[in-house]
């Protein structure tokens, strides 16, 4: 049987185009940026009941009753204009429903963007925001999480495992 080597060229061709135009289009995924748990920044250490410890499993915090708290974290971040967040992730824990968590707040440098309110407690949770669109963050991405103690004898413990942020291209 003879071998048409025309139709092994244009085959070839057409495989090294194809290659070439998936090399030039990049990831077509989106990439998350985590950041751990224990980089969070505690506002207001006189809620605090004891030192909060930065561990290695994350941000372990007890709060004083009947007091709330902001914890501060800031998340890496690509500043260019193709390149934006919609989805923001909020991982943690709460031991009681004593103690929970009642708003994220997204910042882009010193500029409100975005959150969400609510009561999370009770176990392990994830707070998933969507900022509505794919938003560019030209001064850094900060998230801010509120974190509340009620006045039962329960505990007031929150440990933040993990904040991230859904980097995506525009």
């Amino acid at each position: 049987m003879k071998k048409r080597s025309g139709d092994f060229s244009k085959v070839l061709v057409a495989c090294v185009f194809l290659a070439g135009a998936l090399f030039a289009a990049g990831p077509a995924h989106a990439t998350w940026y985590w950041i751990h748990g224990h980089e969070g920044h505690v506002e207001f250490m006189d809620n605090v009941a004891d030192p909060a410890l930065h561990r290695g499993w994350g941000l372990d915090i007890y709060q004083h009753s009947s007091t709330d708290n902001w914890v501060h974290f800031a998340v890496p971040t690509i500043g260019d204009a193709t390149t934006g967040v919609r989805y923001i992730r909020v991982k943690f824990y709460s031991p009681s429903s004593d103690s929970w968590v009642s708003e994220v707040a997204v910042y882009n440098g010193k500029d409100p963007i975005g959150g969400k309110t609510g009561k999370w407690a009770n176990g392990e949770k994830t707070i998933n925001v969507d900022l509505g669109a794919v938003t560019n963050f030209s001064c850094g991405l900060g998230i801010s999480v509120k974190i509340n103690a009620g006045s039962e004898k329960a505990s007031h413990e929150i440990v933040f495992r993990a904040v991230g942020a859904n980097f995506v291209s525009k």
